[in-house]
């Protein structure tokens, strides 16, 4: 029960590679100086680890949890759009319909049938998309994206910090994720799990409005 009560401890996070890169570290920055005795690992992987085994104490997942025994709150939709850099398009004409984008150097995917699938399901202007940079990596596409390389996909909640990028036909081709976070039931009662827990989903929902 004491270290059920404890502020202080070691909390484990599994999120996906942007999300653990480029928006957890902002959010998680100033509650762990006012908790100097909370320790986060990092969990980095665009794939769904296991909540019942303890592979993480919490999940921000891009789907619905079918799980059993897993506390779950939807925090809201992650919104994706294709950008370029400003530079990238003093070199290439902006884009004016979806066909336009045959003629441009594209960044997306490589190997990852399922993303694959899902941005042709919600783009079907992409579904024969030619991407001439891939990788399965989003923080590989999010860097190729910022360094001029072509047009690529990134969440609008980090497109929105760069001034440099510019947005791509956002309301035409974008791409919408549910965005959930989950933990195991059976730690709700610990207190530096929940705090994490808490603060994580508020800031999120605050973020994906």
């Amino acid at each position: 029960s004491g270290d059920a009560d404890s502020e202080t401890g070691v909390v484990r996070i599994s999120a996906t590679e942007n999300m653990s890169s480029e928006i957890l570290p902002k959010i998680l920055q100033p509650f762990m100086r006012e908790h100097p005795g909370l320790e986060i690992e990092i969990e980095a992987s665009n794939r769904n680890v296991d909540i019942l085994r303890r592979d993480a104490d919490i999940a921000v997942r891009m789907q619905r949890p079918e799980q059993g025994a897993l506390l779950a709150r939807r925090l809201g939709t992650l919104r994706l759009a294709f950008y370029a850099t400003e530079d990238y398009f003093t070199r290439h004409p902006y884009p004016q319909k979806p066909e336009d984008l045959a003629d441009h150097r594209l960044i997306g995917p490589d190997r990852d049938q399922s993303f694959r699938e899902r941005m042709a399901e919600s783009m079907p202007q992409l579904a024969k998309a030619d991407f001439s940079f891939r990788s399965d990596h989003q923080t590989v596409l999010l860097a190729a994206v910022r360094a001029g390389i072509g047009i690529g996909v990134c969440p609008i909640a980090i497109a929105k910090r760069e001034p440099g990028l510019v947005p791509v036909l956002p309301e035409t081709i974008h791409l919408d994720i549910e965005t959930w976070l989950t933990m195991h039931q059976d730690l709700r009662n610990s207190r530096r799990i929940k705090m994490v827990y808490d603060h994580v989903a508020d800031s999120l929902q605050q973020l994906l409005k």
